[in-house]
């Protein structure tokens, strides 16, 4: 993708950076080289127009609202370079990072990094739910150990069959007594009262009746006896 200057074995040959605003990222560039002291450097085209060469690179990373950190200087046990970059202004940003060795007589070795930084609108990613197993709905429910996770089956419930409209309110004619019946009924007990009451109402008179018969049959038999003269008579 990149045109690359090469005078010392490093890798990768070009580095992609797509963050957040505000995020910084971090990569790695590993280097093969003899020499004792290494010195590191970066530079930035204006816009992504510009082409990738280096000696159009006149412009340094705080232009464009981008932090950029690396080591500036190498030891000869040191052969890894940690490139961290962040931006607070969106767009696209072309950069390189330039590699230099110790210079050894009249040549001076130099490689470059191309940087790619492409700066978007940081979106926080949710929080991960945790999947809560059967039987963890105490808080005090341990997460270890191991659970039946077998799914439980719900027997089918058995629903009453629905007795049909036309019986139900035909069973409720026959066992509610119409008011007809009600009414024969009340007749009845007042017939079966009057009798009783009358025979009460009957037994003084006869009583009185008979007492009355009784009385002048007594007269007259006293009368049988008297003569009409005697005073007793009447």
């Amino acid at each position: 993708m990149f045109p690359l200057v090469c005078a010392l074995g490093f890798s990768p040959a070009n580095l992609v950076y797509i963050v957040g605003q505000n995020q910084e990222l971090c990569q790695h560039i590993q280097i093969e080289s003899s020499s004792e002291i290494i010195t590191v450097e970066d530079a930035w085209a204006e816009n992504p127009d510009i082409e990738w060469k280096v000696d159009l690179f006149e412009h340094s990373a705080l232009d464009h609202g981008l932090t950029i950190s690396y080591p500036t200087e190498l030891s000869l046990e040191e052969r890894d370079i940690e490139v961290c970059i962040s931006g607070a202004e969106l767009g696209e940003y072309h950069g390189a990072t330039i590699i230099r060795e110790q210079q050894e007589g009249d040549s001076i070795s130099r490689a470059v990094v191309w940087l790619k930084v492409v700066v978007e609108e940081y979106v926080p990613e949710p929080p991960p739910q945790q999947e809560q197993n059967p039987g963890d709905d105490s808080p005090g429910s341990s997460g270890s150990g191991r659970r039946d996770t077998t799914p439980e089956i719900e027997e089918p419930v058995q629903e009453e069959p629905e007795t049909p409209e036309p019986e139900v309110e035909l069973l409720a004619a026959e066992i509610e007594p119409s008011p007809e019946v009600s009414t024969e009924a009340e007749t009845d007990n007042t017939v079966e009262e009057t009798p009783l009451f009358t025979v009460f109402r009957i037994i003084p008179v006869v009583f009185i009746v008979f007492l009355v018969i009784a009385s002048l049959y007594v007269r007259k038999k006293r009368r049988s006896f008297l003569k009409p003269d005697d005073p007793a008579f009447y």
